[in-house]
């Protein structure tokens, strides 16, 4: 989501229709080699079924951790993330 339209954040969640608050959420990421867990991510989580969404500048980055994660060919990662 890094268009134009990723200034415009959404109010609801697109699944539950529930509001969306920032907070910081665990992320789990599929990856070729195996499964990336990010913890402490900045996001929008719905209130009501707990979906994250994230934008910007922030799914970069979780994008070039998975990238760079998957090159290490391990089966499970957890990492804390960190802004670059």
């Amino acid at each position: 989501m890094t268009s134009a339209n990723a200034a415009r954040k959404p109010s609801r969640c697109a699944f539950c229709r529930g509001s969306l608050a920032r907070r910081r959420a665990d992320i789990s990421l599929p990856t070729p080699s195996g499964l990336l867990w990010l913890r402490g991510v900045p996001a929008l989580v719905c209130g009501d079924c707990e979906e994250p969404f994230l934008h910007g500048q922030v799914l970069d980055r979780v994008l070039e951790i998975a990238r760079n994660v998957d090159a290490l060919s391990a089966e499970v990662s957890v990492l804390r993330y960190k802004a670059a």
